[in-house]
């Protein structure tokens, strides 16, 4: 149980929520921060937390949480995995780009690798959604909870 509620507060509201941050936020100074911070000090350790109540239980359902690996198991090991990753594609891109100057940023704008960082980030948002809705499939979880879940 708190392993899908974790998991839906995780994705369909934090990371979305710092997604948004870095899009409509972009003016504001500090929006960086905020970026950052929900997505490395909520939503990663979150989402480590949601993994391994899953391990948890499915080891009190009798199993290992690998003897029966069911497309929401290895979405969520890829979820966790992309995640990471897109981390520190955000890290690279903020540590190169200091050596920028604010002249080059606004004459040539954004480099192609903010662009793969803004999409791929997409995509683990998109893989997010869908992690959940599997969940909640697989598991029994009536589409109308799904849609009020998602809009509450």
């Amino acid at each position: 149980m708190y392993h899908g509620i974790i998991g839906a507060i995780t994705w369909l509201g934090i990371a979305p929520l710092a997604v948004l941050v870095a899009r409509l936020l972009r003016n504001w100074p500090g929006w960086m921060g905020v970026h950052w911070k929900l997505q490395l000090l909520l939503t990663t350790p979150l989402t480590v937390t949601v993994v391994s109540l899953g391990f948890y239980a499915a080891r009190i359902e009798g199993g290992t949480g690998f003897d029966s690996m069911d497309t929401h198991k290895i979405t969520g090991f890829c979820l966790l995995a992309a995640l990471i990753f897109q981390e520190l594609i955000g890290l690279w891109i903020h540590l190169s780009g200091m050596q920028r100057s604010a002249e080059d940023k606004a004459k040539n704008g954004r480099w192609p690798r903010n662009y793969f960082h803004i999409a791929f980030g997409c995509a683990v948002i998109a893989t997010g959604f869908t992690q959940v809705r599997l969940g909640m499939t697989d598991y029994g979880v009536s589409s109308t909870t799904y849609i009020y879940g998602y809009w509450m």
